[in-house]
């Protein structure tokens, strides 16, 4: 049979190829997702790796390729789950906005599973985190058993996380039924925080430490009044080469002075021709809103680095915003300011959160905390912008008062840390 116009049959299948040839070309990348993706479940362990490469590569700029993993992780296999897991946090997407809250409390359980100190102590630090989900009997129930863990440092972790979610749980018995197992522990550190916890949450239990009512007994009476500071002692603070000195000194400027008094002190400060004195005035500037228009004159015309830094930072404390992209915080933790001054800004700003690098809620406590607060006096800065529920820093302890009165402040700070730092 022969064909009746070969040339009309050889112009259509041209014109077919002309069609399909492009449509071909483009659908060839969503085949190769596709089959990419259904590897990461395969049985053949050379198509899983394949998978598992292609998403560690691209997850992280498809969203196509992380929507498809993130489907993946309802594995049932849990070595399978990891590896997926794996790979998304190779791409930079591990976070529990992207892979939704189910996946999350799966990782953090069998991080809760792992032997060791490490895995169970990440597990507790993930879960307080989950403040929106403090009523969740998964969180609950992790929490659960890590808190009743061989390992001492596992305990600590979740007494810790227990206390940060009460707050935030309608019902906070869970939480307060943890709290007081602990204060039993045979850890004597575990037991004194679980007692301090139990205190700053109002729980009524019986054989409190006697320490314990020591400490926490004189809170419903002020602190002995400080001493007024006359205008020559304030500014010999001011000018000190040492920032916390300088703090301390622009607290007791606007504490003690009078209005007039203080309004030509900023002027003063920031028209001299010394580094530590336009640090001071700037400082003050930002705490009265006094003077904010010669402050910017002033950082207009300074050629010191670190001065015109303090500078900006008092006007910061005034509302502007400081320079470069991101939030606040992290921006101004880039810059070089004196880490003292820069809390002071951060309290007088933003309220208790500055409080956060100060007290390290979450880590070991800095070193220097107590000698920054007596032997620099900063204890002042501190009670001035305590808010009214807060343990008050007593000022001329020995070390072991010292060590509990920072273990009182720092556990109350983790106890309201979710409130302050949201607000």
């Amino acid at each position: 049979m022969r064909l009746k116009n070969p040339m009309r049959l050889l112009i259509s299948l041209l014109i077919l190829l002309t069609v399909l040839a492009p449509a071909a070309y483009l659908a060839v990348p969503h085949i190769k997702r596709w089959t990419r993706i259904h590897w990461l479940t395969s049985a053949d362990l050379d198509e899983r790796q394949h998978g598992l490469n292609y998403v560690a590569v691209h997850a992280g700029e498809d969203g196509r390729v992380l929507a498809a993993a993130v489907r993946r992780l309802g594995v049932d296999d849990e070595t399978n789950f990891r590896q997926i897991a794996q790979a998304l946090q190779a791409a930079g997407c591990w976070d529990r906005d992207k892979v939704t809250d189910g996946p999350w409390l799966r990782w953090i359980g069998l991080l809760a599973g792992e032997l060791g100190v490490e895995p169970g102590s990440l597990a507790a630090q993930r879960l307080a985190d989950l403040h929106d989900l403090a009523d969740d009997p998964r969180v609950v129930g992790l929490l659960d058993g890590l808190i009743v863990s061989a390992e001492p440092d596992v305990r600590y972790n979740a007494l810790c996380a227990a206390a940060e979610l009460a707050m935030s749980a309608g019902n906070r018995s869970p939480y307060e039924r943890m709290i007081a197992g602990r204060t039993s522990d045979t850890e004597s550190l575990i037991a004194r925080h679980a007692w301090i916890f139990s205190h700053h949450l109002g729980l009524s239990l019986d054989g409190a430490p006697a320490w314990l009512n020591q400490a926490v007994g004189p809170e419903t009476r002020p602190p002995p009044a400080d001493k007024r500071y006359a205008l020559n002692q304030i500014r010999a603070l001011l000018l000190s080469p040492e920032a916390p000195l300088r703090d301390v000194g622009c607290v007791l400027a606007v504490r003690d002075l009078q209005a007039d008094e203080l309004d030509d002190l900023i002027t003063g400060l920031l028209r001299d021709m010394n580094d530590q004195a336009k640090m001071s005035g700037a400082i003050l500037s930002g705490m009265t809103g006094l003077h904010g228009g010669l402050l910017q004159r002033r950082l207009d015309a300074e050629t010191d680095w670190d001065t015109a830094r303090v500078m900006s930072l008092g006007l910061w404390m005034q509302g502007d915003e400081p320079d470069g992209d991101g939030p606040p915080d992290a921006i101004l933790a880039q810059i070089d300011l004196p880490p003292s001054t820069l809390i002071l800004a951060q309290l007088h700003r933003q309220g208790p959160r500055g409080l956060e690098a100060l007290l390290n809620p979450r880590g070991e406590p800095g070193q220097d905390l107590a000698g920054l607060l007596e032997d620099y006096g900063w204890w002042r800065v501190l009670n001035r912008y305590l808010p009214p529920n807060a343990p008050r820093w007593k000022a001329g302890p020995d070390p072991p008062s010292q060590g509990l009165q920072t273990d009182l402040l720092r556990d109350w700070y983790l106890v309201h840390r979710h409130r302050f730092m949201t607000e």
